[in-house]
């Protein structure tokens, strides 16, 4: 007699549907852990580039005696260009000349590259010494049209790494072309300097030459307790900016703007610094965006004077960002900042205003710096 094997019992449909939604809560749940780690590994990328910048600034300083300047336009240098509100720079970064313009334009970032392992890449500018110039190994385009690894944050959300830059005629024929942007930004005020008539506001930092021959005993509130460095967004604002003879293009609504990382003769918009955004904590309605057209963040306040400026706002929309805020690159409200003594800290945009304001100067004299 021939047996029969029975067959199986398979799954049930509602059996089925159960499986799939304890395996949907599951992967619901590890979900934000495996985000969460993915951006502890993004955030800590992101410190050690900023590490390897407080190692390079150091490094500068102990091979030239000073610190790198901001933005610096050896055209402003000869006599006959300079006017009344611009200051020489006589610094070691570029080679200072009275009567002649020598075609040398310099960076923070630019002076910053021999001391990081990227000799090579400085020296890739078609003119010495010239931020503002095409590329030797790519001709027709941007020396510096890729910004080098270590000045990019991967949690940075901008939608681009590169804007586009020409109209001057005698680079690559005045073609437009890519060049490249950064996550982290200098601060103005400590790398930066007053012009004669005491400004220092975001178009004397662009223009006037207003960058100075900056020295660890410049800080005299501390190393410790001043900012060099710090994270913000590549793109601020709504639309991507363009790059046009020494003028921007493309912006819409409010300020937007773009951190190029080496650049100069741009507008205020396009380069990359802090450090110029004033707050008046006896007034609220400037808590948003400041008031970034000041040239001196000098308030009075119960009596005593100091500067006071526009601490890190929280994560808007795009299109309510304004190029002169910092906005966290990181989740919980967080960026990070290397300071004048190599250490690389968190600050959180609920930091008090005279907190971030004694960190941002320094020479401030301010009583506290304690967040």
């Amino acid at each position: 007699m021939k047996r029969f094997r029975k067959n199986p019992r398979g799954f049930t449909l509602v059996e089925l549907l159960v499986v799939i939604a304890i395996i949907g809560i599951l992967v619901g749940l590890l979900l934000p852990a495996v985000q969460q780690a993915r951006e502890a590994a993004r955030r800590m990328q992101c410190t050690n580039n900023l590490k390897q910048l407080g190692l390079a600034l150091h490094n500068a300083h102990d091979t030239m005696n000073e610190f790198p300047p901001l933005i610096i336009n050896g055209w402003l240098n000869v006599v006959a260009n300079r006017g009344s509100n611009t200051v020489p720079y006589r610094g070691k970064y570029l080679t200072y000349n009275e009567t002649a313009d020598n075609g040398q334009k310099t960076a923070f970032f630019y002076a910053l590259l021999p001391y990081i392992e990227q000799a090579a890449l400085k020296a890739d500018t078609v003119t010495d010494n010239c931020v503002l110039s095409g590329s030797r190994s790519r001709p027709g385009r941007w020396w510096n049209e890729n910004t080098p690894p270590f000045l990019l944050c991967p949690s940075d959300a901008s939608p681009a790494k590169q804007i586009q830059a020409g109209g001057y005629s005698w680079i690559n024929s005045g073609t437009p072309n890519p060049m490249g942007v950064t996550s982290y930004v200098p601060n103005a005020r400590a790398f930066g300097r007053d012009t004669p008539s005491g400004s220092r506001s975001v178009w004397n930092i662009a223009w006037d030459n207003a960058s100075g021959e900056t020295k660890i005993g410049t800080f005299t509130d501390g190393t410790s307790n001043t900012i060099c460095i710090i994270e913000k967004p590549m793109i601020t604002g709504e639309s991507i900016p363009r790059l046009q003879a020494w003028g921007i293009q493309g912006a819409n609504g409010r300020q937007d703007g773009a951190n190029l990382w080496a650049v100069t003769d741009a507008p205020p918009e396009l380069h990359a610094f802090f450090g110029c955004n004033c707050n008046d904590p006896s007034v609220s309605w400037d808590d948003e965006d400041g008031q970034w057209w000041m040239g001196s963040c000098k308030f009075t306040i119960s009596g005593r004077t100091q500067e006071y400026y526009q601490p890190p706002r929280i994560l808007r929309p795009r299109d309510q960002q304004i190029v002169w805020n910092i906005y966290p690159i990181h989740s919980g409200g967080i960026s990070n900042a290397v300071f004048g003594d190599g250490s690389v800290r968190t600050v959180s945009n609920t930091i008090a205003i005279d907190a971030w304001s004694a960190w941002v100067t320094p020479n401030g004299g301010e009583i506290s710096s304690n967040e």
